[in-house]
């Protein structure tokens, strides 16, 4: 945004005194469009510097933004917290290392 200095304003009140500016109320004003989507907020959060090039580079990959495809896996994520219950890899290691061998002819 612009930022007008005092001498600017008053050269734009004389410019309108003298009838070198004026205004009428027959135009028509040209809108623009109405956003497409719905509003979205702005969200800030810390990442490893490894993990974050990682995310570059699956998003150039992609041919996304990083921040697009951030969007993306959080909405995954978020659609998908309905129907299955997460756990990290550390417990799911832990329950598979604990299984019994299922193919004991496989030694």
């Amino acid at each position: 945004m612009k930022t007008y200095t005092d001498t600017d304003l008053a050269a734009a009140a004389d410019a309108v005194a003298n009838g070198e500016i004026t205004f009428s109320e027959g135009g028509d004003a040209e809108l623009p469009p109405p956003p497409d989507t719905e509003p979205k907020v702005v969200c800030s959060f810390r990442l490893p510097v490894e993990a974050y090039q990682q995310l570059r580079q699956i998003a150039g990959e992609r041919g996304l933004k990083p921040t697009a495809l951030m969007r993306d896996w959080v909405l995954a994520g978020l659609a998908s917290a309905d129907r299955d219950r997460t756990i990290s890899v550390a417990d799911l290691l832990r329950v598979v290392a604990a299984l019994p061998d299922a193919h004991p002819d496989a030694a």
